[in-house]
Parts: C-alpha cells; structure tokens; sequence
C-alpha cells in the first residue's frame, strides 16, 4: 500500500518481493502433524516402519475375502483383532451372519496355530477361509472350510505327527474339494458336507478328536 505522500506525488513504487521459501513437496515426506502433548516431529525423525511380512499376508488375505464376499453381494467388515477368532464378519443377502478366520500363505503350506485347535461353540457359524496368494494381477486361491472340518484335520495331523507345539502346518492339497467354494457360506458351518481327504476319517478311528466333534461327521 502506498502512504500518503508517495500518491499525491504520483509516484507508483514497486512493492517489496518477499522470498518464496521452497515448496519441499512432492519430493519430501509430509511432515507429521502435531499431537496434544507429543510435539512435532521433524522430518529427520522419521524412519519407515519396520515390514512385518506376516501381518502384511494376513492383511492381504483378509481384504481379498471381504472383497470376494462384496462382489457376491455379502456385507463384510474387517475386524482387525477386536473379535475373537474372526477376521472378517459378514451378512449375507439373505441376513445370515458368518464369523471367518482368515489364514493366507504366498508361499508353502498354511500355518495354523492355536486357532487350529478349538472348535466352533453350539450354534454358531464359524468358518476358515484359506488364501493361497499370487503375484499381484493374478487371482489368488481361496479355500472355503467350515471350522470344525479345519479343526478336525489339524488336530489329527498333529497327533498322527506325534507334534505337542501349537504350530501345525496343511497344504492346498488337503483342502481341493473346498477350493473357490463360497457357495457353501450359504449352509450353516454345522451343516456343510465334509469334504477333507480321506485320511482325515482313517485318522479319526486312530486318535481323538477336539471336544465337541464327531467321527461320524468325517
């Protein structure tokens, strides 16, 4: 703004330049914003998280089943932890409600730990769903098991092993006759036809079965 004496002369200045401080976008991270009593980083300060390559399948595995499920017209919610032994719930178009476990694996056989071990409760409806993931822009396998029948083989494969840890190890191949079978979510998990190999019922007269399940299911 001119003063007063500088425009009755008719006397136009230029106005100052202010120095224009480099932008540091796109080329430097964003610094982080302020938190109540925390402070503000610096830029300096931050560091990439760390990989997880088991929590980062197990993310991936649980986002292509809701996505899987979406497309089939299901409503499916992640539930990161908050729900015991279910990653993902999910409301069918006919209002039925499923808890599901997701394992996922990019390489190798499924590791089933100690969610491997116990059997769904009376009147729920529990299920697994296997992922055998694939480089990106190809489409993954999916398994689609009901609870018990993981259960059941996990426990007699362990036994059979002579294995006492939590840690059990299947592979795609005991589970080919559940492969891309979404179509089964539709029964309840109680009701679903047993679909494991066969060494899952020549095993079941050999050793014990998780309380709660029957031979005769297998």
């Amino acid at each position: 703004m001119l003063d007063r004496q500088t425009r009755s002369q008719g006397v136009c200045t230029p106005a100052r330049a202010v120095p224009v401080r480099p932008s540091i976008y796109p080329f430097s991270p964003r610094p982080r914003v302020s938190s109540p009593g925390l402070g503000t980083a610096n830029r300096s300060s931050l560091q990439p998280m760390p990989r997880n390559d088991t929590s980062v399948t197990g993310a991936a595995g649980a986002y292509l089943v809701a996505g899987e499920l979406a497309l089939r017209g299901w409503n499916a919610s992640l539930t990161w932890g908050n729900a015991p032994r279910t990653d993902v719930l999910a409301e069918s178009p006919a209002g039925s409600l499923v808890s599901i476990q997701v394992k996922a694996k990019r390489s190798g056989d499924f590791q089933i730990g100690r969610g491997g071990d116990h059997p769904m409760p009376p009147g729920s409806n529990e299920w697994f769903v296997l992922v055998a993931l694939s480089e990106p822009g190809l489409r993954s396998e999916f398994f689609v098991v009901p609870r018990n029948h993981l259960v059941a083989a996990a426990s007699l494969a362990k036994q059979a092993a002579g294995l006492n840890n939590s840690r059990n190890l299947l592979g795609s191949q005991e589970f080919l006759n559940y492969s891309e079978r979404w179509d089964l979510l539709d029964l309840p998990a109680s009701e679903a036809p047993a679909l494991m190999p066969e060494w899952v019922a020549d095993l079941a007269g050999d050793y014990d079965l998780p309380e709660g399940l029957n031979r005769a299911d297998f």
